[in-house]
């Protein structure tokens, strides 16, 4: 009856782990009136979701690492924060990032903040932006990676929106999508780094 109530409540309790961890709590700390207005009046849940406004496209992981909560409870809170729409959550594949607020980021976004927090996807975007036209023999010295590693990582990009992949001639060349451009605008550092020749993300 529960799953149920749970699952006509919101769509967004659709993860197993999550649907199971919410029931059992449900049931085990009983009914309270919770609502958008007071969920977050619990201190913990609170604490998880400023965790998730402050780092956008957070992983499970991330989260209870950086706010010390148990596994099982932290599933339980996720759960209650989604069911007030306090926070969506973005799937690709087994990988499930976290957002403030159901539908405040684009779909796109969300692709972006969720692949950001890879350090060599983001190092792409950044390298990218810098030196338009970089082709894969670029990201190869530049990330001391092998060209189907780097082809793996720039088929990430490009599946979610990020890249545009050209074929000129012998050479593979990347750009950043125009959408992708504004969004990532927004979420990487406004001058030109120095980094993007150091500190070779691992």
């Amino acid at each position: 009856m529960l799953t149920a109530v749970a699952l006509s409540l919101s769509p967004l309790l659709l993860y197993p782990l999550e649907l199971f961890f919410f029931v059992k709590m449900f049931g085990y700390l009983g009914y309270r009136k919770i609502t958008a207005a007071s969920v977050l009046t619990n201190a913990t849940r609170r604490k998880i979701y400023e965790t998730i406004a402050a780092c956008p496209g957070i992983y499970f992981t991330g989260i209870a690492e950086k706010t010390g909560t148990a596994r099982s409870t932290l599933r339980y809170h996720l759960a209650l924060l989604k069911l007030m729409g306090k926070i969506s959550a973005f799937s690709s594949g087994s990988d499930v990032r976290y957002f403030e607020n159901s539908g405040k980021f684009s779909g796109t976004e969300q692709k972006i903040l969720a692949l950001l927090h890879n350090g060599r996807d983001r190092f792409i975007c950044e390298y990218v932006i810098q030196n338009p036209a970089t082709t894969r023999s670029d990201l190869e010295k530049v990330l001391g990676i092998s060209g189907a590693a780097v082809t793996w990582h720039t088929n990430r990009l490009r599946e979610a929106g990020i890249l545009t992949v050209k074929q000129s001639g012998r050479r593979v060349r990347y750009t950043i999508t125009p959408e992708a451009f504004l969004a990532l605008g927004r979420y990487l550092p406004q001058e030109p780094d120095a980094r993007a020749g150091t500190n070779i993300p691992e």
